[in-house]
């Protein structure tokens, strides 16, 4: 903790070291990120490779208890906003979500399933509305991927989609008008 408070910037390789260590439990990483957003350090980088290791660490060892994985997800998620750390993450969730929800294994709840689409969703209109269409355009990818895996319904489908496809007509004709 003490490397934490003083900003060492070797915090990084023990926050590794803490997340490879066998049967090292998430607790003491969700602790180390719950350290690091405290005033006046308010480290929100190293809060977020915390959470990211404590994350790997609950899905190694089996997701035996969902909410606190979705939990995780949300704090991480916050967490990223607005930074381009959020698709990396989106990526490395779809990932490890993937195999688990092909095979019928994936228990997310089901609100915070809906939360965490609709909230990427809103990120993404968010950058669209900065005109950051290439970023707006993979989160929204991603927010689309997210629902198909962990909603059993979704309401919205067409009209996310069909706003997905506006986003890359517009890439499109920006392209178009970048190579005249």
């Amino acid at each position: 903790s003490l490397k934490l408070f003083l900003e060492d910037t070797s915090i990084v390789d023990v926050i590794r070291e803490v997340g490879e260590t066998p049967g090292i439990s998430p607790n003491i990483l969700e602790l180390m990120a719950n350290m690091a957003m405290h005033e006046p350090y308010i480290l929100r980088d190293v809060a977020v490779k915390c959470l990211l290791a404590a994350l790997k660490s609950r899905f190694k060892l089996s997701v035996s208890d969902w909410e606190k994985f979705a939990e995780l997800v949300t704090d991480i998620a916050r967490m990223s906003s607005s930074q381009p750390s959020l698709m990396d993450f989106c990526d490395e969730l779809i990932q490890m979500l993937a195999p688990l929800c092909s095979q019928g294994l994936c228990k997310y709840p089901e609100l915070k399933a809906k939360w965490l689409v609709s909230w990427l969703w809103n990120e993404a209109v968010h950058l669209y509305r900065a005109r950051k269409l290439e970023r707006a355009e993979k989160l929204m990818s991603k927010s689309i991927q997210l629902a198909e895996f962990l909603l059993t319904s979704f309401p919205y489908a067409e009209e996310f989609k069909a706003s997905y496809q506006y986003v890359l007509t517009e890439l499109n004709r920006l392209e178009i008008d970048k190579n005249k």
